[in-house]
């Protein structure tokens, strides 16, 4: 599913376009990239992505949980999130939005594949 459109949320431009390179490199060019919970609701009402990267702490007032639960009450998507916070892999309300993944910072760019491989299946 090379024709997937992919989200990419992450404050960290440097690891947000590390991802995105890493994704290209594999043949995954329907990718965008936001840096706040509030854009990635945004865009996901209009663009609908199959799958969303998240970082859960962000900037703004709202995370990466919040704002995948918000995406999640319009439609059904698979989310990997990516965290370098390993408590926050136990937190209630991600274990909530049944993710497909979740990754910890720093991360291993074969794990990311695999986890995206995981999803696409």
């Amino acid at each position: 599913m090379k024709n997937a459109k992919i989200l990419i949320l992450d404050d960290n431009s440097i690891i947000a376009l590390a991802l995105k390179t890493q994704l290209e490199s594999h043949g995954y060019n329907d990718i965008s990239v936001v840096s706040t919970g509030e854009q990635a609701v945004e865009i996901a009402k209009h663009w609908q992505p199959n799958i969303i990267f998240a970082d859960i702490q962000l900037n703004g007032s709202i995370d990466g949980i919040e704002a995948v639960s918000q995406i999640r009450t319009r439609q059904e998507i698979s989310v990997i999130y990516i965290t370098g916070d390993v408590d926050l892999k136990h937190d209630q309300r991600l274990i909530a939005t049944k993710p497909a993944a979740t990754i910890e910072k720093p991360y291993d760019n074969l794990i990311v594949m695999q986890a995206l491989k995981n999803v696409i299946q």
